[in-house]
């Protein structure tokens, strides 16, 4: 039983560690020293425009920070013993919207995705990129056949933080459980 114990704390021990690790990732925008690409200047724009004060990839709320949980699985010191650290797939913002799914869509990249322009649509990049002198700013205007084009590039979270802190996950584990 002590043996168990100090196991099942280790492993729990070392999944907090990661969870922290993964936060402070996606806080300094670089998890495991890999910087994520920066968000587009439209991006940028139009969140400042919607009120959206944050300039950072994958923190437009918070909800994102809060969603990356440590579960453990099975008897702590038993062979199905396991300690998940992520965000659970059923995980949904206060808004309802799958969090798991960005997460997704952000490790990865996402698909491209043409939105046919509509007559209302017309007006919010003029008003959200602050009129005519901030667009000039983007360059020159591209041609147009009424549809807008968006690809949300790969920035990689949990990945990078595998790759640098995983090799010595196990020392760790090791480590904590002999000094309990």
């Amino acid at each position: 039983p002590k043996v168990r114990h100090a196991v099942g704390a280790a492993f729990r021990a070392e999944a907090k560690f990661l969870q922290g690790v993964l936060k402070d990732g996606i806080k300094s925008q670089a998890p495991g020293g890999s910087a994520y690409r920066p968000l587009a200047a439209t991006t940028v724009a139009v969140r400042k425009f919607l009120g959206i004060k944050s300039t950072k990839a994958l923190i437009r709320t918070g909800d994102s920070l809060k969603a990356i949980k440590v579960t453990p699985e099975g008897r702590a010191g038993g062979a199905k013993y396991s300690v998940f650290v992520g965000i659970l797939m059923n995980e949904k913002s206060p808004s309802g919207r799958p969090i798991y799914k960005d997460f997704m869509r952000s490790e990865y990249g996402g698909p491209t995705v043409v939105i046919a322009i509509t007559p209302k649509m017309r007006a919010f990049p003029h008003l959200a990129l602050g009129g005519v002198k901030a667009l000039r700013k983007l360059g020159p205007p591209q041609p147009s056949a009424g549809f807008l084009v968006v690809k949300v590039p790969p920035r990689p979270t949990f990945e990078p933080i595998w790759k640098f802190w995983g090799a010595t996950s196990a020392a760790r584990i090791m480590s904590t459980a002999r000094a309990l």
